[in-house]
């Protein structure tokens, strides 16, 4: 890895009707990503039933490589709050940040 940025992708495994299928965002090429795409659109009993598996990868021409997988169980006050913050990094510096919002 050079000086250039990272060109950053998240995968999230979105559970709809009981299967799973696989939810990517565009590349995003910073060092501080953000993405407006990406979106799951699913039940909150399907998001309790099991975990959301979370994917981070830093993709290149050749190869990609993960910077985080990891998953995580909703609870009660993540509906509430609406958004879930999952650390990148040991230190908590760097985090990953999902919004979640009811369809009308």
């Amino acid at each position: 890895m050079g000086s250039d940025a990272p060109d950053v992708v998240v995968e999230l495994d979105c559970p709809v009707e009981g299967s799973v299928s696989k939810v990517k965002t565009e590349e995003s090429p910073s060092f501080t990503p953000s993405w407006k795409d990406g979106t799951c659109v699913t039940t909150s009993p399907e998001w309790r039933n099991a975990p959301i598996r979370i994917k981070v990868l830093d993709v290149d021409f050749l190869s990609s490589e993960e910077i985080l997988t990891t998953s995580y169980t909703l609870e009660e006050k993540d509906f509430a709050t609406g958004t879930i913050e999952l650390p990148l990094s040991a230190d908590g510096t760097h985090t990953l940040k999902l919004r979640l919002s009811r369809v009308q």
